[in-house]
């Protein structure tokens, strides 16, 4: 059950992942290329005195073997507010559009209940979007983006967090 959006979360069992565990790093492109450097520029601007990199490469980040953890989002959003200092900044991307989990590969995220989630612990002081056909939207309104969520098959949140004091 997706407690935050009070109803179960669909699976689809036909994106399979044949060969990405052997495969090249570096292939990214669309969504993922834009959110490579639009962070890497925003991290570069903001200069901080320390920088923890985890997962922002597609070709850096495997969780092979994992067990499966239905809330497993939830869980890893709670642990980065944890070890986050109070007023450090995260930088945050995930898929969202009709809300599902595409099995062996991702989950797709409605992102009204992402939000909802992200609040409890972080102030939203950047977002922006990588539409379905890979474009990147800066400076994006959230509501909108909300509010059109369930028409995306495959888009890309990205958001700026500052965490609340």
């Amino acid at each position: 059950m997706n407690i935050a959006a009070g109803k179960p979360w669909k699976i689809r069992a036909d994106f399979p992942c044949l060969h990405d565990f052997y495969g090249p790093g570096g292939v990214a492109r669309g969504h993922y290329f834009h959110q490579d450097l639009y962070i890497a520029q925003k991290i570069f601007q903001k200069n901080p005195v320390k920088h923890v990199d985890f997962g922002s490469r597609i070709d850096g980040f495997v969780a092979h073997g994992d067990p499966i953890d239905i809330h497993g989002h939830s869980a890893a959003l709670l642990n980065l507010a944890q070890i986050l200092k109070p007023g450090g900044t995260l930088y945050l991307s995930m898929p969202f559009g009709v809300e599902r989990i595409e099995y062996n590969a991702h989950r797709i995220f409605h992102l009204g209940a992402m939000r909802d989630l992200i609040e409890c612990s972080f102030e939203i002081i950047d977002f922006a979007t990588v539409d379905d056909t890979g474009e990147l939207h800066k400076n994006a309104n959230l509501n909108s983006a909300v509010q059109s969520s369930d028409h995306h098959q495959f888009a890309l949140a990205i958001f700026e967090l500052r965490k609340l004091v």
